[in-house]
């Protein structure tokens, strides 16, 4: 990291100190009741602010500010622990100096706190309930780091809502991936930000695991387990279309060891049985759970209102008071903007690597039918586990056999670019055969690639105008690209 990225996430940190971060005032009426009852022990301390990411940020580090220099290396995984260090003297004392979210100055960064903390909570109860079909032992431990992996974004609208909002017109807007639109906007990373945080701050390993992931082959179940539940809670936020949870279920049987059928039913099954308790906290939480069985995306809305400027000069945004509407004062034109361009060099892991080229693939508008082929666990075959084409049949899971010798097996040895056109059926039949076999296009483009000097997987795409080299061009300019991050993250 260079210089200029530590002085700005330095300089937010310092910020914090002079601003500490509101808690859901739930929290704090809970957490009084517990400490005042004399037959409550340290877990309902845990129970009375598992719901609250914000909360439990806050009261973690304040635990690990009042241990510095005592227990220089203890571990710190759940409120309940923390509660066993400090003892009910000084959390009284935490409680009587956190201010409630009721009454932060500005109602749209307000309401917008409070959709991140349900985003939290959402993710950290899939996370939980992925880790018990898992069977992993540290289900608490994932539960809460699962409930903090939003703190980058809540902190940043908590101090910089301007330029929060500016990073939110990118990636929803603009279509610019996260990781390139943060470092647009902040200067960082949310993955750097947290990653080189104070001391005191309390930020939970698996959670920098989960925003840092780089190995798809040999992700954790653990980290799975945050990483698939943030990205649903992504989803379920704005509503969601068929396509964009068919992709969800697609990539998350990638890394997990369950079809995409037993999936979508525990995802929406603890979607349900939440919906109640998250109706204790969340006023808008029976509306958002009901958006998660829903077919059709919600627009975005900006949570800050546009302020007229110069010609040129770059938007200002106004936080806005109870008496303004936003729908009223939005500058937007009518139309949706042309995608911006997606740098693969911003890829921060594997999996958003793939996935960022598989949409640049798809932003060039050059290619009809593009499939993702990822080597199985057995070494034997490629399976189709992405697919973007406008027929109708899928061909998710279908797969070629790599046992007898054809055309991807040699390239998963050598991964270059190919152009296969029909005319050269004849030559190469015993070679393309099984291929054609699966997908009757007799010209493409494909191309393999490593990971770690292993083999992982083949990009394949068509073009109706396959005989024009233009097209090949451009998919030979995207692996480029593919490969230069690629060699990065290896």
């Amino acid at each position: 990291m260079s210089e200029s990225e530590q002085s700005k996430i330095d300089a937010i940190w310092r910020q914090l100190e002079k601003k500490p971060l509101p808690v859901l005032d739930s929290s704090l009426q809970l957490l009084r009741q517990t400490i005042e009852s004399t037959q409550q022990g340290y877990q309902h301390v845990q129970q009375d602010i598992a719901h609250d990411p914000l909360f439990v940020f806050n009261y973690l580090s304040f635990t690990r500010q009042q241990h510095a220099g005592k227990q220089p290396s203890f571990s710190l995984n759940t409120p309940k622990h923390a509660a066993m260090l400090l003892g009910f003297t000084q959390i009284e004392n935490f409680i009587k100096q956190t201010r409630g979210l009721d009454k932060y100055p500005h109602p749209a960064v307000k309401n917008k706190l409070r959709l991140l903390a349900f985003r939290g909570f959402f993710s950290a109860h899939q996370a939980r309930n992925l880790a018990r079909i898992l069977r992993e032992k540290n289900q608490d431990q994932i539960f809460f780091s699962a409930l903090l992996m939003p703190i980058p974004e809540i902190l940043l609208w908590h101090l910089q809502a301007e330029q929060s909002q500016r990073y939110e017109i990118l990636i929803h807007e603009k279509n610019i991936p996260p990781p390139q639109a943060q470092l647009q906007v902040f200067g960082f990373t949310f993955a750097d930000f947290m990653a080189n945080s104070p001391a005191h701050i309390h930020v939970p390993e698996l959670a920098l695991q989960a925003m840092g992931i780089i190995d798809l082959e040999e992700m954790k179940n653990s980290i799975a387990c945050l990483y698939l539940s943030d990205q649903l809670a992504r989803l379920v936020e704005y509503g969601w279309s068929y396509k964009a949870v068919s992709d969800f279920l697609e990539f998350a049987e990638m890394i997990t060891p369950f079809k995409a059928q037993r999936l979508s039913r525990e995802f929406i099954q603890t979607t349900v049985s939440l919906s109640d308790e998250a109706s204790l906290y969340y006023t808008r939480a029976p509306a958002i759970a009901f958006l998660a069985l829903q077919s059709g995306k919600v627009p975005y809305t900006r949570v800050l209102v546009a302020q007229k400027d110069a010609p040129g000069k770059p938007e200002k945004f106004l936080k806005q008071r109870k008496t303004v509407k936003v729908a009223d004062k939005v500058t937007d034109k009518p139309g949706t903007p042309p995608p911006a361009e997606i740098k693969l060099s911003t890829a921060m892991n594997l999996p958003s690597l793939i996935q960022m080229t598989i949409t640049k693939l798809i932003h060039t508008k050059k290619f009809d039918t593009i499939y993702l082929f990822m080597l199985d666990k057995s070494k034997t075959k490629v399976v189709i586990r992405l697919e973007k084409t406008l027929s109708q049949h899928s061909l998710i899971n279908q797969a070629v056999d790599l046992e007898t010798k054809n055309l991807f097996s040699l390239l998963l040895q050598k991964p270059h670019p190919i152009f296969v056109k029909e005319t050269e059926y004849e030559k190469h039949q015993h070679l393309l055969t099984p291929v054609y076999q699966l997908i009757p296009n007799k010209n493409f483009y494909a191309k393999g690639f490593h990971y770690k000097n292993k083999p992982i997987g083949i990009f394949y795409a068509t073009h109706q105008k396959i005989t024009n080299n233009e097209g090949f061009r451009i998919f030979k300019q995207v692996m480029v690209e593919f490969d230069n991050q690629l060699s990065k993250l290896s």
